[in-house]
């Protein structure tokens, strides 16, 4: 079969900025959007056996107000404080789907769709409630050369992505807040310092911050995702917490430009009915995340950029084991992403030279030679498990890499 799935936004929005002095900046506006998901349409191939449903679409409009207040104290402190409220709303044309909680014998539970209620096209289903997103920071200057910062945010989410990077074919599911899912939510503080130095042209700065996140989403053991229209019951509700150390150093100025940046995190998530309620790592955790970024202006006609990357393997659940069942063999499972698999660290070389044409003038143009991942690294999409065609007893892992080395050519122009 081949799939394919999207998601389209249409909105409005009006930001403004008010100066009331020199020291005092006022920030407001309002944006308006509407949401339309495609879950996944899926088409027959020739030869191919498979039934395959259709499932439908789901629609959302999404309102949010803002406003935001920068007040500079005096010359050793400023801060920063605002407040966000958005509003989220389903629509039709859609269907919702009334689950009950159905007990298994190992302690889990399933969800069992007893109901179902269609609502006609641009009929709202569901108003959440408002959300409120309080914001506050605060930067104290030791002196010109040295400060102090510290923030606290709430955040809101209403779009949620559910991935399956190990399965043979690997999922990345969206889909929008509704009447069985309620919206994520967030807060956030952090803490850092930072430093200027070689006569303000480098900064240097150390932060760390820690989010604990409410209504966190994940899909239940063994789930069945792939064009499910009761994808809403294979989902599971918890909370989850991320933390971690960012260090970074950079230069913005003169003709070799650029910065270093390296975070230390760990997410974790606790969702009962999910790896037997045990914390387990995200899919998307990495313990280490290393970039580095240069460019270096050769000639004015000439730039020359590079820029190398780094992060830990992600965490997957792997088969321990095989059970002989009747005449099937069954893998017996980790924990939910207990391990990650030696050699699947993510890193690349990227290479870019940009060529200017009359660079000064009205009309700019100019021709990019770009080389994404230069020694073709083959870097891991997914891992999933299969059986050894030599004995069914063993579980072999297979990697999936979508591709090593891309060039590309590109002209630019503005006027």
């Amino acid at each position: 079969f081949d799939w394919s799935a999207d998601i389209k936004n249409y909105g409005i929005k009006n930001d403004n900025t008010i100066f009331i002095n020199p020291s005092n900046t006022l920030k407001f506006g309002i944006h308006s959007m509407y949401i339309a998901f495609n879950p996944g349409d899926a088409k027959k191939m020739d030869g191919s056996f498979f039934d395959i449903p259709s499932l439908p679409n789901n629609y959302a409009l999404e309102h949010a107000a803002y406003v935001q207040n920068e007040i500079d104290i005096n010359s050793s402190i400023s801060i920063k404080y605002g407040v966000r409220t958005t509003l989220f709303q389903n629509i039709g044309k859609g269907i919702v789907y009334d689950y009950t909680k159905e007990n298994q014998y190992d302690g889990s539970y399933l969800y069992i769709p007893i109901d179902s209620t269609e609502y006609k096209k641009g009929e709202i289903i569901l108003s959440h409630p408002l959300s409120f997103e309080p914001r506050f920071g605060i930067r104290f200057f030791i002196n010109d050369q040295n400060s102090v910062k510290a923030s606290y945010n709430r955040m809101y989410q209403y779009i949620h992505l559910a991935s399956n990077t190990a399965a043979v074919t690997p999922l990345d599911l969206w889909f929008p807040s509704n009447p069985n899912i309620k919206p994520q939510k967030a807060d956030q503080v952090a803490i850092g310092y930072f430093r200027n130095i070689m006569d303000n042209s480098v900064e240097l700065s150390l932060e760390g911050y820690y989010k604990k996140i409410y209504n966190a989403i994940d899909f239940r053991d063994h789930a069945e995702l792939f064009l499910n229209k009761y994808f809403d019951g294979e989902l599971r509700i918890g909370e989850a917490y991320s933390y971690g150390l960012e260090f970074l150093a950079k230069k913005e100025s003169g003709r070799f430009t650029g910065w270093v940046s390296y975070t230390l995190s760990e997410t974790k998530r606790t969702i009962p009915d999910v790896n037997k309620g045990k914390t387990y790592y995200a899919p998307y955790d990495k313990t280490h995340d290393i970039s580095l970024i240069a460019s270096f202006d050769m000639y004015n006609w000439l730039n020359i950029s590079s820029s190398w990357l780094y992060s830990t393997a992600m965490p997957i659940t792997v088969p321990t084991g095989v059970m002989d069942y009747g005449n099937e063999h069954i893998p017996l499972w980790s924990d939910r992403n207990s391990l990650r698999v030696p050699g699947t660290d993510y890193h690349r070389l990227d290479f870019s030279a940009t060529f200017y044409f009359n660079k000064k003038e009205r009309f700019q143009h100019s021709l990019n030679l770009s080389v994404y991942n230069v020694y073709a690294r083959k870097n891991t999409y997914s891992v999933n498990f299969q059986e050894s065609e030599e004995d069914p007893n063993v579980m072999e892992a297979k990697k999936l890499y979508l591709f090593t080395v891309l060039p590309s050519l590109t002209y630019n122009f503005n006027f």
